[in-house]
């Protein structure tokens, strides 16, 4: 598209990409170092591979192999929550009281 004389922001619009990178892209491919999807080779046996891991976790969330997470019921979410306020609270009223100590020392 570029190429064609069209404006970055104007492909860059059309694809949904920011400038920074296609104009990246297009300095590159204008320098002659962009480097072309060939030109690196990948190993058959690396592709086969990552193809064999994608597929396997593919078939472990279709077939619900993965746990799902752990939730603790409801009362006991709610007795923790109230433990975590009151410790809060006391870790504030120590700092407060600390404060007033000093501002009485003066």
């Amino acid at each position: 598209m570029v190429k064609t004389s069209q404006s970055l922001a104007l492909v860059s619009n059309t694809l949904r990409i920011s400038n920074q990178p296609l104009f990246d892209c297009v300095k590159a491919d204008r320098e002659g170092t962009l480097l072309s999807a060939g030109s690196k080779p990948v190993a058959e046996d690396l592709m086969e591979l990552a193809s064999l891991r994608a597929e396997v976790a593919r078939l472990k969330h279709a077939c619900g192999l993965l746990r799902a997470s752990f939730r603790l019921g409801r009362d006991i979410a709610e007795l923790r929550t109230y433990l975590r306020t009151r410790e809060r609270h006391t870790g504030y009223a120590a700092a407060h009281i600390k404060h007033m100590q000093k501002a009485l020392t003066f």
